[in-house]
């Protein structure tokens, strides 16, 4: 018997919708970093086919007993399961031996679910990687072969994409479902087509991954909307920004995933003048300082801010004195609106959010939490 892998696709369709780790935000009021699967496209009655042979080792037909709704999980050699959820009906019994292709249900939306398709799942035994618990890891590795990726014929035009808006494997990667945008230059972008494939040059920096597609590509895609290099009659202020969260174009640069804090000062504790959007164009002043580069940022880039007069620093005041030791936090107000709530707890969507001194829209923001982040519920 030799190492496991999947020997069959599990639809009838050839693609996949979510992949595993993606839309973390929706995942955490659940305890997980992400998507815990991978979703694949399979319309209503459409057959769901066993990755490899097998045994059954537990089918649900309840479609309101488990967010899974109906679903099936085989049992692999070497520890492996497979899990094939929000079934039509279930085709197989517990404890009934299966092989790679057989029939084990017809797809649907029982359970958790907003639309027809199938959620893939995959655990190992005595698996832990990263954050994910209960044994899950990611089944695309053992999804790619089958999808037949080819390296794309040239010539190529260099750019960078969001590293989340596309899946890899080795030098490859291929564009999520959705499409994404690849930044040809600081300002000129193209929308790509979902499933279009892409050579990865270099690792990710500020977010962004550095990749060759093909011209062809370029020629045919929509141009995309991006934010240009503010002239100098335009309403813009002038701060600091961590040079890690920018991708460096000659004088200008790209705010990376999760946006820019622009500082009155090059240090961490300088007051925030205001809060960038990602993906957006900025244009550098000059010579960095420690980890800071001097920047200048256009009014239509603003998540946030900046005050009245955007040249004084925030009032002392609002802000609290900084925290100490292992238990310390910041008390303030956070938006409903940029939070994921679960009980006591919450949270911080993508985007991330201004934490306020007050709880009203001009309240003065005196931080910024980060996406993704944890908070406490205080009352």
């Amino acid at each position: 018997m030799g190492e496991f892998s999947f020997l069959a696709w599990p639809t009838e369709y050839r693609r996949i919708s979510q992949y595993f780790g993606a839309n973390p935000q929706n995942y955490a009021q659940f305890g997980l970093p992400g998507h815990e699967g991978v979703d694949i496209v399979a319309p209503p009655g459409s057959q769901v086919f066993c990755v490899a042979a097998g045994r059954v080792s537990r089918v649900i037909t309840d479609p309101g007993a488990h967010s899974y709704g109906i679903h099936v999980r085989v049992q692999h050699q070497d520890g492996y399961q497979t899990l094939y959820a929000h079934l039509q009906e279930a085709r197989v019994r517990e404890e009934q031996d299966v092989e790679a292709g057989q029939v084990i249900g017809l797809a649907d939306n029982t359970g958790n679910s907003f639309g027809s398709h199938l959620h893939l799942g995959l655990k190992k035994a005595g698996a832990k990687v990263g954050a994910w618990p209960r044994e899950i890891i990611d089944p695309t590795p053992f999804l790619l072969p089958m999808l037949s990726w080819q390296k794309p014929a040239g010539p190529y035009v260099e750019g960078w994409v969001l590293a989340a808006a596309v899946t890899l494997a080795g030098d490859l990667a291929q564009v999520n479902a959705g499409g994404a945008r690849v930044r040809l230059a600081p300002n000129r972008a193209a929308l790509v087509a979902e499933g279009t494939i892409l050579i990865v040059t270099a690792r990710p920096r500020s977010g962004f991954l550095p990749v060759q597609l093909p011209q062809a590509v370029v020629d045919t895609a929509p141009a995309a909307p991006v934010t240009p290099d503010p002239p100098p009659s335009a309403n813009t202020l002038d701060g600091w920004a961590l040079g890690r969260h920018l991708i460096q174009v000659g004088h200008l640069g790209i705010s990376g995933p999760h946006g820019l804090e622009l500082r009155l000062a090059p240090y961490r504790q300088a007051p925030i003048l205001a809060l960038v959007k990602s993906d957006r164009t900025v244009t550098i002043l000059g010579h960095g300082r420690d980890e800071f580069l001097p920047v200048r940022v256009a009014q239509e880039a603003f998540l946030s801010g900046p005050p009245q007069d955007a040249a004084s620093p925030r009032p002392e005041s609002t802000a609290p004195a900084p925290p100490t030791g292992r238990a310390a936090a910041y008390l303030g107000w956070l938006s409903v609106g940029h939070l994921s709530l679960n009980g006591g707890q919450a949270a911080v969507r993508r985007e991330g959010a201004d934490l306020l001194n007050a709880p009203q829209p001009d309240g003065q923001p005196f931080g910024f939490v980060r996406g993704f982040a944890n908070v406490t519920v205080a009352g």
